[in-house]
């Protein structure tokens, strides 16, 4: 088993513990959060790796049976393979969806500097102000920020999630906030929505090549490593 491999099993196992509900089907495992349906990455499939021969007409319709059919307004898969994501990625698109890569990056090395921030791990209780902050920032209604707010509360039981804080100066977050948008091929929306799209497919790879994916790996530690891209 290689360190991908075992970041799978790791994610799958966390996942189950986050979920109210978790339900395998013939691709994959079906992953929901039954006091937080309108979350898009608490109830999504999860598309196991290494299935060539798999269409995207095939994983359309499991979503529209598994989500659809249970009454989610949104479609949300994660393909974790990078041929069969680089394949199904143009099919999906095709089909009004969104596809976004994302990178897991794993710990080789000690760091060769100290960090810039020291973090400290502080309790639940302290840190909800400003996980209310974040989720107010992104223009989510109000009845839905205690719900997304108290799921994660839920996580320190189902998981035993811990909670680290870095104090800065708001000249210094300025300047890290310009250096994230030096490397970033696209920008960075400081205010994000994860609800202005109604359908989004995530497709894996297992390198990280690109320019700029290199450069944030550098800036963000130089003992990271980009392990995969799903």
């Amino acid at each position: 088993m290689d360190d991908l491999d075992r970041f799978l099993a790791f994610e799958r196992r966390i996942l189950a513990g986050m979920s109210t509900r978790a339900e395998p089907f013939d691709h994959g495992i079906a992953y929901f959060d039954d006091d937080v349906r309108d979350r898009y990455i608490s109830n999504f499939l999860l598309i196991a790796p290494h299935q060539p021969q798999l269409s995207a007409e095939t994983l359309l319709a499991d979503a529209e049976r598994i989500l659809g059919g249970g009454g989610y307004r949104h479609r949300l898969l994660v393909v974790v393979d990078e041929a069969d994501g680089d394949r199904l990625a143009p099919e999906f698109r095709a089909h009004g969806y969104v596809t976004e890569p994302s990178v897991q990056m794993v710990l080789r090395r000690p760091p060769d500097r100290p960090a810039d921030l020291v973090a400290e791990e502080c309790s639940f209780a302290e840190s909800r102000p400003l996980t209310e902050e974040i989720y107010r920032r992104e223009a989510l209604t109000p009845d839905v920020i205690p719900r997304f707010v108290d799921q994660h509360e839920s996580w320190e039981r189902s998981i035993g999630a811990r909670r680290f804080v870095a104090r800065e100066s708001i000249e210094r977050l300025a300047d890290a906030i310009a250096s994230w948008i030096d490397v970033m091929p696209h920008g960075l929306k400081l205010v994000t929505d994860p609800f202005n799209r109604s359908r989004s497919l995530v497709k894996g790879c297992t390198t990280c090549s690109d320019e700029s994916n290199a450069k944030i790996a550098a800036s963000s530690s130089p003992a990271l490593r980009p392990l995969s891209r799903k």
